[in-house]
């Protein structure tokens, strides 16, 4: 996944805070080096405190970004963003995000097959129809197949990868 991908999964506000964690990182860094400062090392006290704020702000920046990547990742999956940030943060040495990437839903919502009432523009573009992704299913009665009735040979049609949500309403 490149950043690119990765950034735009992540809220803006999360993405904000972060840039304000590493920008404030480096004055906190050079105030700390100029309080512990001698008289003959103070520059180099300078950088190197400078430079350890700056590397723990963009580690702190960082890990903030991936919570954020599994809050919006899990709400667009339809999981519990709460609890997998809840996991991702009390699970030590990351595995709280390597047990989110191994257990998440690898089908996002906007693929699955929804079970609602066929409109005019579902019958004329059935591979358009809302919710259907790509998979045309055509015009399957799904209320009778609901109910018991055989109203379709088989379900070829359909990708193995889709599920279907709710019922007909």
């Amino acid at each position: 996944m490149n950043i690119r991908r990765f950034l735009s999964v992540v809220p803006k506000a999360v993405q904000i805070w972060s840039l304000v964690i590493v920008g404030c990182a480096v004055p906190i860094g050079l105030g700390v080096g100029y309080h512990e400062a001698q008289p003959s090392t103070a520059l180099r006290t300078l950088l190197i405190d400078a430079s350890a704020g700056l590397f723990g702000g963009v580690v702190i920046a960082a890990w903030l970004l991936c919570l954020g990547f599994v809050f919006a990742d899990a709400r667009r999956r339809a999981m519990r963003p709460f609890l997998w940030v809840l996991v991702a943060v009390l699970f030590p040495h990351l595995l709280g995000f390597l047990l989110y990437f191994v257990m998440r839903q690898l089908t996002l919502p906007s693929e699955c097959v929804s079970l609602r009432w066929l409109v005019l523009g579902d019958v004329l573009h059935p591979r358009r129809s809302r919710g259907g992704g790509n998979v045309g299913i055509g015009l399957i009665d799904f209320q009778g197949l609901w109910e018991g009735r055989k109203t379709v040979s088989s379900f070829s049609g359909l990708s193995t990868n889709r599920h279907f949500h709710s019922l007909l309403q």
